[in-house]
């Protein structure tokens, strides 16, 4: 397991605190952007809302400790390892 630095933590909410504070300012001012551009930054969204839902779902663990266990020898056998 990887455990991500305080600053990478800090650096990635500041981008996120930024495109959210842009987003918002999109959203508030109609007048800022087209509807296409409404339409397409939705489907940007939902589509990227998606796979997030998706990765974050593939990477849940498979709840059978058998089945790991099983994995991880099988894994260190091919590797050389016993």
């Amino acid at each position: 397991m990887r455990v991500v630095s305080p600053l990478y933590r800090f650096v990635g909410a500041l981008v996120f605190a930024t495109a959210l504070s842009i987003l918002t300012w999109f959203w508030a001012v109609p007048s800022v952007m087209s509807q296409s551009t409404y339409g397409f930054l939705v489907a940007f969204l939902l589509g990227g809302a998606g796979v997030t839902l998706v990765t974050w779902r593939n990477a849940q663990a498979t709840g059978s400790t058998a089945q790991l266990l099983h994995e991880t020898e099988v894994a260190g056998e091919r590797h050389g390892r016993a």
